[in-house]
């Protein structure tokens, strides 16, 4: 695994983060001349698996103090950057560069709430859909890596935050892009409980189920291209709820 001191280093910045809170502890330490490297890496891997709601987390809470107090949001903001382009540097190739753009976006969206340009929570909506969206694609990468890998449990655990970014990209998006991903979003739920619980899906059941969820994921970036919520009137009228497990 890749940057375990960066990674070390923003688990540290995010301990402060509600979502981390209620992360699993991590178990006590065995003595240092049993413990291999490889496994405080695969720990290290689980935690960040347990933080990977945590830039919604940002989103929301950024959007929800940006009239009454826009420093606070573009704290938020930066602290979502962080994870984004940390996010960036581990991705799977297919899904590095919209990491990077939408960490890239992110960064302006904060410079904007610091100088006065950005001012009210509509002009966070088309932003923060596409950063979502980014996030969905990269744990459907990442979900892609892991079944090629016969990792079930881990493949399941990206199908669900391939599932939640999807959904609440689509709420930033308005009740179009929702309706539009509706089924791709349950479905991709279901499979990701079924491998998460070891069920007993066969591989073209999982192969199929895959690619059902990457064609939800691929299908929502209309909605959340530039301009595309002026084309609804209805996108970012209100913050998504809160991430649900």
């Amino acid at each position: 695994m890749r940057a375990l001191p960066r990674l070390a280093a923003a688990l540290f910045v995010l301990s402060a983060v509600p979502a981390f809170a209620q992360a699993p502890k991590p178990a006590a330490k065995a003595p240092a001349a049993t413990l291999e490297p490889a496994a405080g890496e695969e720990v290290m891997e689980d935690r960040w698996i347990a933080l990977a709601e945590v830039p919604h987390d940002y989103f929301t809470m950024a959007k929800s103090k940006v009239a009454k107090d826009r420093d606070a949001a573009a704290k938020d903001l930066r602290k979502a950057v962080a994870v984004l382009e940390l996010r960036a540097e581990q991705a799977p190739a297919a899904s590095r560069q919209g990491l990077t753009d939408a960490a890239r976006e992110v960064r302006q969206l904060e410079r904007g709430l610091e100088q006065g340009t950005v001012r009210s929570a509509k002009q966070l909506s088309e932003p923060l859909a596409r950063a979502e969206h980014a996030l969905a694609q990269d744990h459907f990468q990442r979900a892609e890596q892991a079944w090629s890998s016969k990792e079930e449990a881990r493949a399941g655990h990206e199908l669900r935050l391939t599932a939640l970014y999807t959904d609440e990209a689509a709420r930033w998006s308005g009740q179009e892009a929702q309706r539009a991903v509706q089924a791709s979003v349950r479905d991709t739920r279901k499979l990701a409980d079924s491998l998460i619980e070891g069920g007993s899906k066969g591989a073209t059941d999982v192969g199929e189920g895959l690619a059902k969820a990457g064609r939800g994921v691929e299908q929502l970036a209309q909605w959340v291209k530039p301009g595309a919520s002026q084309q609804q009137g209805t996108g970012g009228s209100a913050a998504p709820d809160a991430p649900k497990p």
